[in-house]
């Protein structure tokens, strides 16, 4: 909160000029609910159908009044308020109001072979939203060779073979 003082003369009143110095005291209040967050670090390429993580990032808030604050859904990621806790696909988070922090874990699960860049959206408190970038890299898992071969077949101690693999 920010205090000011005013102050002002008043010079005539009805013909009659004279000096009548007046303050007033006045405060202001800077409580604008304000959100913010640190980044989060990217997962970068996972095998669909996988699970990486978790990353962090944590959530501050000043100001806020009691409404819930929320993390929006992103393809690809969930999110827990515990390390090993358990992941959903987004988040309403109940608060006090004022003063806030809650750190958010995590986790990357490509589904898709895609890149994953998107905003995760979060607001409430009264504040305006806010965004936090999520990124990672879905890549289709490498096929198991189905068949391998030595030539020659038999490899003593200090000799050479070649390996020829094929997958199906």
């Amino acid at each position: 909160m920010n205090s000011w003082i005013a102050c002002g003369a008043i010079k005539s009143n009805s013909g009659v000029h004279y000096l009548d110095y007046q303050c007033y005291a006045f405060n202001i209040s800077n409580n604008i609910p304000v959100l913010t967050a640190a980044s989060l670090a990217g997962f970068g390429a996972l095998c669909q159908g996988t699970s990486s993580g978790p990353n962090s990032f944590t959530i501050s808030g000043t100001n806020l009044s009691t409404s819930n604050v929320t993390v929006a859904s992103s393809s690809g990621f969930s999110y827990s308020t515990a390390s090993n806790g358990t992941y959903t696909s987004s988040l309403s988070l109940s608060q006090g109001g004022g003063t806030y922090s809650q750190t958010i874990y995590v986790k990357f699960n490509p589904t898709l072979v895609q890149n994953y860049s998107s905003n995760i959206v979060i607001g409430g408190g009264g504040a305006s939203n806010i965004n936090v970038l999520a990124s990672g890299i879905g890549i289709t898992s490498p096929n198991a060779p189905s068949s391998v071969t030595a030539s020659p077949s038999t490899v003593c101690s200090g000799s050479s073979s070649n390996l020829s693999a094929t997958s199906s």
